[in-house]
């Protein structure tokens, strides 16, 4: 019940762009691409000129029960590079709270650093992010890599 109010009173206020992203966990040594799946919200206000705060309400979920599903809240920082005039990158980074524990991430906190690529038309964006979510400073701590398509548009 915490986590739906917080979620309806961050997500509630005003912002400047608002992103869902939607994919598999990749690159880890003990499941297979298709075993876990990440859902997210995420809210973004701007700080400064391609500097912005985001909060992020996600969700994983595995589907051979090797590991506990949790949800997860990660507040960050990011800046935006704009290369080109119709392609962003995107980099983030900031802290997790997960709902659960388990054999690959062995604290309730961790730390999150994500990427993301894709094409920018007005206000509307769509691309893939790579996120990475470990903490070093617990055991054990295989962590969670997740590849997500990711569609944003700001206000």
């Amino acid at each position: 019940m915490k986590y739906l109010i917080l979620s309806v009173l961050l997500f509630a206020s005003q912002a400047n762009a608002y992103q869902i992203r939607f994919g598999p966990e990749v690159f880890t040594k003990v499941n297979s691409v298709t075993d876990v799946k990440f859902l997210s919200l995420s809210k973004e206000w701007a700080l400064r000129q391609n500097v912005f705060w985001k909060v992020e309400l996600g969700y994983w979920s595995d589907s051979r029960r090797e590991s506990n599903d949790a949800l997860i809240l990660n507040p960050g920082v990011g800046l935006v590079l704009n290369p080109f005039e119709y392609f962003d990158v995107r980099v983030a980074a900031g802290l997790a709270v997960q709902s659960d524990i388990d054999r690959y991430l062995g604290s309730y906190w961790n730390f999150t650093e994500e990427v993301f690529a894709g094409f920018r038309d007005g206000d509307a964006r769509l691309g893939f992010t790579f996120n990475h979510v470990s903490c070093g400073c617990s055991k054990p701590n295989i962590g969670r890599n997740f590849l997500t398509l990711t569609a944003g548009y700001g206000f």
